[in-house]
């Protein structure tokens, strides 16, 4: 499998700090120009199918690469959400930032990072079978995208420990067969010069 891995473009609430989790996002005008040059960059790679969170930050995202593979299969999947942060969704981090301990607040609801792994290590497990010999893009989010990548490399949760965030857009691309995996290209924003 040729996986190619990409986040939504930038969010007001990626510009105001907010936690969005399960949260819907809405994207910024630089956001919707990050959608347009990611997709323009796309325009002539082959995918069998494209996976794609259910978030609207996602789905307004895909919907501008989509304009350029109308062939091809578009699935909307909540196991490609954002990790659920319960009630800290919709608070900025400085408002559940604990300064006197130097961490965050724990949050109520939502998931805790081991469940939240599980749920994407569980899509990875599904469609490495499914797809083993394909082009496959995933558009989803920073936390879903580190996770998938730490399945995939170290088949374990603590392969997400000390990742760098991936940027809005960014793309990374990973081949994968019965060997092991390949890693391309991680975190890449070439599109976007000089918007960003």
């Amino acid at each position: 499998m040729r996986l190619f891995l990409t986040r939504h473009g930038e969010t007001v609430e990626n510009k105001q700090g907010i936690i969005q989790g399960h949260l819907p996002g809405q994207l910024t005008d630089l956001g919707k120009e990050q959608a347009t040059k990611l997709a323009e960059r796309l325009k002539d790679e082959r995918f069998d199918i494209i996976y794609a969170s259910d978030l609207a930050r996602v789905e307004d995202t895909v919907e501008e690469i989509a304009k350029y593979h109308q062939g091809t299969t578009l699935c909307l999947s909540k196991a490609l959400r954002e990790r659920n942060f319960g009630d800290h969704q919709g608070k900025t981090k400085a408002e559940v930032w604990d300064e006197d301990n130097l961490h965050y607040h724990e949050h109520v609801g939502g998931e805790t990072p081991e469940e939240f792994y599980e749920r994407v290590n569980a899509f990875w497990e599904e469609i490495k079978e499914k797809h083993a010999d394909q082009n496959v893009l995933c558009v989803s989010h920073d936390g879903t995208t580190t996770a998938l990548v730490a399945a995939i490399t170290t088949g374990s949760i603590t392969g997400m420990r000390g990742q760098k965030h991936f940027g809005n857009t960014s793309l990374s691309v990973i081949t994968v067969d019965d060997e092991g995996h390949d890693i391309e290209l991680t975190n890449d924003m070439s599109h976007l010069s000089p918007i960003t």
